[in-house]
């Protein structure tokens, strides 16, 4: 009982976090017409560097439930590169034109890969229902009549050794063993058990 409830305090806790992050994208949108992106080479720079001023406290990209504790100013969510794009799709979404935001997944829990406990800026790895690199490049189109087809699961599973490899920059599922919490387009945060992220969630040409 007592694991149960830290549990539910962790994911309690991670809404929390991906709410308050919800609100700075929220008032980065109110500044500028583009969504941040996600990775950026030149200059260099990723989403939660452009909204470190919209934080209160960056403690906010942290994840009570992540397997290694991240040092500070270190982030436990990744973004949805079909939003916030990776560094070699050189485009930004503009918040107006982007379609069904209650829907559009734009960060969730993601695998650590570093001592540092840091994740991948953007969920390069992640693939759709038929094994399609969703990132690209470029950004794949998903296919409307699979809309409803829950994304492949990875290998949901963290390392610290600093390596990047093809099992990365994926969703981790480290929510009462099998959920990820994840913050929409419109502010709102969930957690979703395995299976619950679908195509319809990362896509956004349709």
């Amino acid at each position: 009982m007592l694991n149960e409830a830290r549990q539910r305090a962790h994911t309690a806790n991670c809404l929390g976090n991906l709410r308050q992050i919800g609100i700075a994208f929220e008032l980065y949108g109110d500044d500028f017409d583009f969504y941040p992106p996600g990775n950026q080479q030149t200059p260099p720079t990723e989403w939660r560097k452009v909204l470190q001023d919209y934080f209160k406290n960056r403690d906010v990209l942290l994840c009570s439930a992540a397997t290694v504790r991240s040092q500070p100013g270190r982030s436990n969510f990744s973004a949805n590169p079909q939003i916030l794009s990776d560094v070699a799709v050189p485009y930004q979404e503009r918040y107006a034109r982007l379609r069904r935001p209650d829907e559009a997944l734009l960060i969730g829990d993601s695998i650590q890969y570093k001592p540092s406990g840091s994740v991948h800026a953007v969920l390069w790895g992640t693939r759709d229902s038929a094994g399609t690199v969703i990132g690209g490049p470029p950004p794949a189109d998903g296919d409307f009549s699979q809309a409803d087809e829950p994304i492949q699961t990875g290998a949901d599973k963290d390392h610290t050794d600093g390596g990047v490899n093809s099992q990365d920059g994926d969703f981790r599922y480290r929510h009462s063993g099998a959920a990820a919490n994840a913050l929409f387009a419109d502010g709102h945060a969930e957690t979703l058990s395995k299976g619950r992220i679908l195509n319809r969630h990362m896509y956004t040409n349709y």
